[in-house]
């Protein structure tokens, strides 16, 4: 009997491979909060240029914070990056970051170009201080920034573009 339910089992699990669960099917980990107030903190970019977040106020902005193993994080930059690609573009409206944990911009290019994206990302100037402050500990974080109404809304695991869409307004592109 023991050596039936392993068969089968075994069946179950070789026919799964290969099989993909879309990452929006998973639940976020924290509930989704939106916030009163400015970002703080520091990143450096890829592109050589050094951000403060207290001076991001002209135009809502996208901060998603990514572990570099976080395989969510991967898909999630992948869904992105091909939503990006049927619009034609990135947002001509909204800025989007991605800031890769662990310090190294070495990392951080090797992750971007990996996924082939083409918007900013870089990493937490003070040893992923952001990250601290605003993920409560998981990835993928993203902070979608309304510039306007001064606050962020803080989506922690797996989320929907067009939540983040919600909180920066509508992406023009």
């Amino acid at each position: 009997m023991g050596n039936i339910v392993c068969s089968l089992l075994l069946i179950f699990l070789l026919s799964s491979c290969g099989s993909k669960i879309p990452f929006v099917e998973t639940p976020a980990i924290v509930k989704v909060e939106t916030l009163k107030g400015v970002l703080k903190g520091e990143m450096s970019l890829a592109d050589g240029r050094n951000i403060n977040l207290d001076n991001l106020r002209e135009r809502p902005y996208i901060l998603i914070i990514a572990g570099e193993t976080c395989e969510t994080c991967l898909e999630e930059a992948h869904h992105l990056k091909e939503l990006f690609s049927e619009q034609g573009g990135i947002p001509k409206n909204v800025d989007i970051y991605t800031l890769v944990l662990g310090g190294f911009i070495e990392d951080a290019t090797f992750w971007a170009e990996n996924i082939g994206i083409q918007w900013s990302y870089g990493v937490d100037v003070n040893s992923d201080q952001i990250f601290k402050s605003y993920c409560t500990g998981f990835t993928p974080c993203v902070l979608a920034v309304n510039t306007k109404l001064n606050t962020y809304t803080r989506f922690v695991g797996a989320s929907l573009f067009s939540d983040w869409q919600k909180e920066t307004l509508k992406w023009e592109f």
